[in-house]
């Protein structure tokens, strides 16, 4: 069923792929036998998820609900797909209590990433999303850049400090799992930053405005709202 519902997106192997859908998808194997099976049935038992239909359900009344102290939508996606799919795979497990055994020592550490980084990013599926639909908005580009310039070195600073102080193999868990990857998207963001900076007129934020430089149509566009509130300030107020 995965296989004709790719079909039908793609098209057939046979014919070329659309460009629309060039570099944006790839096939991966994967291996079903990491994770616990739950059906519905078996998470309703266990009130694995907060019940949907029942106004009365509290926040506390899910195991999710309980679990649930994070600052960012992926988080809570991610926290749902992992009760969703539980792992069996103890060495991936091993990693996991790795992590949070450093951050569950680091009271100060966790709570600056808590509260401050964490607590600001930007929902980056609904953007990712966006961007391979081709219907992102100027604002997304910035949110974008905010997040490459702002939050991942703000992230890799705090990740850093609880590096500082630990060893062994918990340390380099943290660095191997979560510390390399955002260095590398860092890295590899380089030159989308560059262009936001380029192209962007960020002169005017809140607003965020394309250059007038590149487009004499973009200059005439961008003056008008200036002309207009020019026109107002000089308009004399009207008593009463």
């Amino acid at each position: 069923a995965a296989l004709m519902g790719e079909r039908g997106t793609l098209g057939s192997a046979g014919d070329p792929p659309p460009d629309e859908h060039a570099a944006r998808y790839c096939r991966r194997l994967g291996d079903l036998g990491r994770y616990m099976r739950l059906d519905s049935a078996a998470a309703d038992a266990v009130m694995l998820l907060r019940d949907a239909s029942s106004a009365r359900a509290s926040a506390t009344s899910s195991l999710f609900g309980v679990l649930n102290h994070c600052r960012s939508k992926m988080g809570e996606r991610m926290l749902e797909q992992w009760l969703r799919q539980p792992l069996l795979d103890r060495a991936a497990i091993a990693k996991r209590h790795d992590i949070v055994g450093l951050l569950a020592g680091r009271a100060s550490e966790r709570a600056a990433l808590r509260d401050g980084t964490l607590k600001g990013l930007p929902d980056l599926d609904r953007l990712s999303v966006a961007l391979r639909q081709q219907n992102a908005k100027l604002i997304d580009i910035y949110r974008l850049y905010t997040f490459t310039t702002g939050s991942v070195p703000a992230l890799l600073d705090g990740l850093r400090a609880v590096l500082a102080a630990a060893e062994g193999d918990s340390a380099r868990t943290l660095r191997e799992q979560i510390v390399a990857p955002l260095e590398e998207a860092k890295a590899s963001f380089s030159g989308f930053d560059e262009m936001v900076e380029t192209v962007l007129d960020l002169s005017q934020l809140p607003d965020v405005y394309i250059r007038p430089e590149y487009d004499e149509d973009l200059a005439g566009a961008r003056a008008a709202p200036d002309d207009a509130r020019d026109v107002a300030s000089a308009t004399p107020e009207t008593p009463p």
